[in-house]
């Protein structure tokens, strides 16, 4: 994939960023090498879209990957309670 700016911008933005997967149980860390486009898909209301890709903070295999849509809900997932921090990540929210 050819990065645009904005696909720059966004990968700075959440590379290595941490989050819980209430579904799931799991904690994520993204990829920082990795962000993909998704086209419009009739079945998803959510495309087009851009996606993180992320595996499970426990795991280093590329077998785990998961992508996950930069919206709402993976800011709640960012923003979860059970999110696990790195000591030196500070978590800022908007007003």
């Amino acid at each position: 994939m050819t990065k645009t700016p904005s696909s720059s911008w966004l990968l700075q933005k959440y590379k290595n960023a941490h989050f819980y997967e209430p579904e799931e149980g799991k904690a994520f860390v993204v990829i920082e090498t990795n962000l993909e486009w998704k086209e419009k898909d009739k079945n998803d209301g959510e495309t087009p879209c851009y996606c993180i890709v992320a595996r499970p903070v426990d795991s280093d295999s590329d077998d785990d990957l998961e992508c996950f849509h930069i919206n709402s809900e993976l800011m709640s997932m960012i923003k979860h309670p059970r999110t696990p921090r790195p000591d030196d990540t500070e978590l800022v929210l908007a007003p």
